[in-house]
């Protein structure tokens, strides 16, 4: 029927899809995003995934066993922020797609 509401079986079904703005689907982005060899900064993931909060990401992301390095980068004004990458052997690891 054409306006309804869902039943139980499809809100059930659509919990199983993770959507790509919540915590996980933005720590599954972010690790195929590194996984490209990239690094990220905050303002990386805030302007390509919407994400806030890139260093509870990166604990998510260590919390699956998947190893990040990390180093400060500081700013001749005072400033400074992390850049987070992944080491070239965990570029073609398998793919690890839930979460302990």
């Amino acid at each position: 029927m054409c306006g309804s509401k869902p039943n139980s079986m499809t809100r059930f079904a659509n919990m199983n899809r993770v959507s790509p703005h919540s915590p996980e689907g933005q720590t599954n982005r972010i690790i195929e995003y590194m996984r490209q060899g990239h690094a990220i900064t905050q303002l990386e993931a805030l302007d390509l995934f919407g994400c806030f909060r890139l260093a509870s990401r990166i604990y998510d992301i260590k919390m699956r066993g998947i190893e990040v390095n990390k180093v400060m980068v500081y700013r001749e004004e005072g400033s400074r922020f992390a850049r987070y990458w992944m080491p070239p052997s965990v570029h073609h690891a398998p793919r690890v797609t839930k979460g302990p």
